[in-house]
């Protein structure tokens, strides 16, 4: 998977800490591997998604959802027959980190926040 960078600055309003939105796929269309410099957190609202992460591909359905930290590249498709639907929620890097500072999570040593497979 090529590391293609988009959506630097996501939240960029000081007085923000997280965004909001969702994302819609037809079946066939995809959302291509990319990364950002912020923490996403998503869950499949409808649908199913085939999520593309580290080099595996993971099937996600309704009620299932992903971290993600800052520069891991992944990607989004939906293969199957009918339309996926997720909630995205973008969080500043600064944000998470403070909010998971105390209890080790973050520390070296610790399990990848984004790899629950």
């Amino acid at each position: 998977m090529d590391r293609k960078c988009l959506w630097t600055n996501y939240v960029t309003d000081s007085n923000q800490s997280f965004y909001m939105a969702d994302l819609f796929l037809n079946p066939g269309q995809e959302a291509s591997a990319h990364c950002h410099d912020y923490y996403e957190f998503f869950i499949v609202l409808q649908g199913e998604f085939a999520e593309d992460l580290g080099g595996s591909r993971t099937k996600l359905a309704r009620r299932q959802g992903h971290v993600l930290r800052p520069e891991d590249v992944h990607g989004l498709r939906n293969d199957s027959g009918g339309p996926a639907l997720l909630r995205n929620i973008a969080i500043r890097r600064d944000t998470f980190q403070g909010l998971l500072s105390e209890t080790g999570f973050l520390s070296e040593g610790a399990p990848p926040v984004s790899n629950p497979y």
